[in-house]
């Protein structure tokens, strides 16, 4: 971590302060902890301490737009922490410094030792301050829910993640651990109701509205109303897809359904791949594989291939239809 040095000199004492924008936090009630590292003569200070902190709007000159002090700060080994509390308006816009003043006389009484240059406060304590944004621990690893209210990590959930969308009526939820929803609504991550968190983990919703992703590693990058349902497999959007098998993969479009181990549509609508390792490249009412395959061995038509056109099946193994219409 990289540390920025501040000198004062004052006759023959030198003061050194260091401080790091990542020591500080700002939480959504305005409380600022500020941690820093104090130095007299190029010795750590150990002693009780008074603090100033005075907030400006410019680096030197412009407006004190607030100031705390704070007494009876301990400073061990150089390292101090101090609680400040500012309104959070006074960080809505522009940049902002603290000037540090110091006073580590054993009654306290003695002059301030104004710290020069002021520090910059880094911005990254603003973007920790988002709204509806908490955390649930746990001795594993903390689920993190922000966006709407109705949001949520199912019990006994760990590593959890939803990073916004959703509220109270079309809530975000993730079901199995490492599960993560990006954003939009009614999106779910995991399956709901298994006995044990571990069936479904690392399913992931990117966003959009009524996605599932309910296999293990399953993905749904986005779009309306698309499931995948099996372990590893992929929607990547549009609407009222569906990739059942195992890696099955529905790129886009409308109502396609890859339902067999390893089956690809690319997008087009109404498109159905029942046999496994099946290739539909697009099109419209296409279908690759037998649709009776719940009664006949499901290898009977693997590798079948329609490149695209409309109302094409192939229906045996590698059998190939470029395209075209009604073509078998």
């Amino acid at each position: 971590m990289r540390r920025n040095v501040y000198l004062i000199v004052i006759g023959v004492l030198i003061l050194t302060i260091t401080g790091s924008a990542s020591a500080q936090t700002f939480d959504n009630a305005g409380t600022v902890t500020y941690q820093g590292y104090l130095e007299l003569n190029g010795t750590p200070v150990d002693a009780t301490c008074r603090f100033r902190f005075r907030l400006y709007d410019q680096l030197t000159g412009g407006n004190n737009l607030d100031t705390n002090f704070r007494r009876d700060v301990v400073v061990s080994e150089g390292v101090f922490v101090a609680k400040l509390f500012f309104e959070a308006e006074t960080f809505a816009e522009g940049d902002r410094y603290y000037e540090i003043s110091v006073d580590c006389t054993p009654n306290q009484d003695g002059p301030w030792q104004v710290l020069s240059p002021r520090q910059p406060v880094n911005p990254v304590p603003l973007a920790m301050a988002l709204p509806g944004l908490y955390t649930e621990p746990n001795a594993t690893s903390p689920n993190v829910v922000g966006g709407g209210s109705g949001n949520t990590v199912a019990d006994g959930v760990v590593g959890g993640v939803v990073a916004g969308g959703g509220d109270m009526a079309s809530a975000n939820v993730v079901y199995d651990s490492y599960g993560t929803i990006g954003g939009g609504a009614l999106n779910r991550a995991g399956s709901v109701g298994q006995q044990s968190e571990i069936d479904d983990w690392y399913a992931t919703v990117s966003g959009g509205t009524g996605n599932n992703a309910s296999g293990y590693s399953a993905t749904v990058g986005g779009g309306s109303s698309n499931d995948a349902t099996a372990s590893y497999a992929t929607v990547g959007g549009g609407r009222l897809n569906d990739a059942s098998g195992y890696s099955a993969t529905v790129g886009g479009g409308d109502g396609n359904n890859a339902l067999a181990s390893y089956a690809t549509a690319s997008g087009g609508d109404g498109n159905d791949i029942y046999d496994d390792y099946g290739t539909i490249g697009g099109g419209h009412n296409n279908s690759a594989g037998t649709s009776d395959r719940q009664t006949q061995n499901p290898t009977n038509a693997r590798y079948s291939t329609v490149g695209g056109g409309a109302d094409n099946d192939a229906t045996a193994s590698y059998a190939t239809v470029s395209g075209g219409s009604s073509n078998d």
